[in-house]
């Protein structure tokens, strides 16, 4: 283990190998690269505090300001962030329609590839597996993956490390029964509990976040297809083409046509009364 920050109040102890293959990639980013990592766990294995601890190590400057929690936080994060900053992807999604969720997030990730790459940044993903994630993401663009577990006695703070390759054979041979023992790891590593950011201060940006998603999951599915398109409509998601908002709706190009048809002539009433009204 080495202490990282030692004698201030972000001191953490970090585990050899992690630090070793980090202290890699803080070396090699000057040099016009980009370093992508997956981490992924069950629930409260410790996954999100292994992201900070990673993130702050590589980047002393990240704070709360760059824990995002939807597309829109993620994509202003990137583009405001500088070269050689972290950004943490975290998830915050689950329940009924997390696969519909999923998808909004595979499309935002590909998206913003091209950022990430050019502006030289750490960024970390956090997500229950990186078997759900896009293909392009998980196979070709991460450059690791960090598996979150437990022991037998449920003690957190064990994490299993595959490199670039390694979790390419990962993908394509545990992927059928999310098995992460069919391909040996390149080493497992020790991780501590420290928490970087201010915990209270994550709930509450955390909860704002589930807190929409609850609403969501309360809604029957043809009510909450009609809120996703709505919210699909919202500048943030400009990013994604009719197509794919489409794929991700899971409709066809004339219903899609017909949908946005009757939202722009539901729209065009209300703009005409404000008009009125500032005639007035």
């Amino acid at each position: 283990m080495v202490l990282i920050f030692p004698g201030t109040e972000d001191q953490y102890f970090l585990d050899g190998y992690l630090y070793n293959n980090l202290t890699f990639a803080k070396d090699k980013i000057k040099d016009d690269w980009d370093f992508f990592y997956i981490i992924d766990g069950g629930e409260r294995k410790g996954k999100s505090v292994l992201a900070q601890q990673l993130a702050k190590f590589v980047d002393n400057s990240f704070s709360l300001e760059r824990i995002c929690f939807t597309p829109g936080q993620f994509k202003r994060a990137i583009l405001s962030a500088e070269k050689g900053q972290a950004v943490i992807y975290d998830e915050a999604y689950g329940g009924i329609n997390s696969r519909q969720t999923m998808s909004i997030v595979n499309r935002s990730l590909v998206k913003m590839m091209t950022e990430i790459g050019s502006r030289n940044l750490f960024v970390f993903i956090v997500l229950p597996s990186f078997f759900d994630l896009d293909r392009y993401v998980s196979l070709w663009r991460a450059k690791a993956l960090f598996h979150v577990y437990v022991n037998d006695d449920l003690q957190r703070g064990y994490v299993m490390a595959f490199s670039e390759e390694k979790k390419k054979d990962l993908y394509v041979y545990g992927k059928k029964f999310l098995n992460y023992n069919v391909v040996k790891a390149d080493f497992i590593a020790r991780f501590s509990s420290k928490w970087v950011v201010d915990k209270d201060e994550y709930e509450i940006k955390k909860r704002k976040a589930q807190e929409l998603k609850d609403k969501d999951d309360t809604l029957s599915d043809k009510d909450f297809n009609e809120k996703l398109y709505e919210r699909l409509q919202e500048p943030v998601y400009d990013f994604l083409t009719d197509g794919e908002k489409q794929k991700i709706l899971k409709c066809g190009q004339s219903f899609y046509a017909v949908r946005k048809l009757r939202a722009k002539d539901k729209a065009e009433p209300e703009e005409k009364e404000e008009d009125e009204e500032t005639e007035d």
